[in-house]
């Protein structure tokens, strides 16, 4: 006997289970790449690093540097929490207002400049 065959009802099933199962996995693997990105900036799966390509601070959103610019934290900053990748986050002490740049110092003691992201 010549010609296609016509899937079975089992197959279908087997079929449709595939499709639930690959278009579950399609929207976690979507939903974690867009959560990465609203964190950190980056798009990927993982990666949330110490020092961010952007972060929100003060409610305003900053940009990171191309390089650390320094290798000990400058004078006049304090501790405002860490970024979601455990990086120290340094504010000015006595900005009266937003700041249009702060810092954020890696484990290796590097120090990250960030600048602000639109307008004061």
């Amino acid at each position: 006997m010549t010609g296609s065959r016509r899937p079975t009802g089992v197959n279908r099933v087997a079929v449709f289970g595939a499709a639930v199962v690959v278009g579950a996995a399609v929207s976690l693997i979507g939903a974690r790449v867009v959560q990465v990105h609203d964190d950190s900036g980056v798009w990927g799966l993982f990666g949330v690093s110490e020092t961010p390509e952007r972060i929100e601070v003060l409610g305003r959103e900053y940009d990171r540097g191309d390089r650390p610019d320094v290798s000990r934290t400058p004078p006049g900053l304090v501790r405002h929490g860490e970024t979601q990748g455990g990086g120290t986050i340094l504010v000015p002490v006595d900005v009266g207002g937003t700041p249009v740049v702060i810092y954020v110092r890696d484990e290796d003691g590097q120090v990250w400049t960030y600048g602000l992201v639109g307008g004061p």
